[in-house]
């Protein structure tokens, strides 16, 4: 395999990788008014390499769990994102995000930013 594409697909890896990080922070969150438990789902990735930028182009599940709830405590999303990246000396980063809402289900009251939620 010649060097060019050995690089294309360490990138691509890289990019994934910087994806799945990310969603993964989110899950981490250390906010203090932040009750809910979280799982972000990373999976699709389309990656799109132009150089030293790169689009990431991906499917996310959501699940939000309220455990102070006993009832009706969660709330689930389908989004679509995607991730504009660019190489820095520190590897792959993430310049811009755009997310568009497939589907929500169940509670949209527990997801503060679910307004408008089907």
């Amino acid at each position: 395999m010649e060097s060019a594409a050995l690089q294309a697909l360490a990138d691509r890896q890289a990019i994934v990788d910087t994806i799945v990080r990310w969603a993964s922070a989110l899950d981490a969150k250390d906010w203090a008014l932040e009750r809910l438990a979280t799982h972000h789902m990373s999976t699709n990735h389309l990656v799109t390499l132009d150089g030293d930028r790169a689009t990431c182009v991906s499917a996310m599940l959501i699940h939000r769990l309220d455990p102070a709830r006993e009832r009706d405590n969660t709330f689930d999303t389908l989004a679509h994102y995607t991730h504009v990246l660019v190489r820095t000396p520190r590897g792959w980063r993430i310049s811009r995000v755009r997310q568009a809402v497939a589907w929500n289900r169940g509670n949209a009251a527990i997801h503060a930013g679910a307004t408008g939620a089907r």
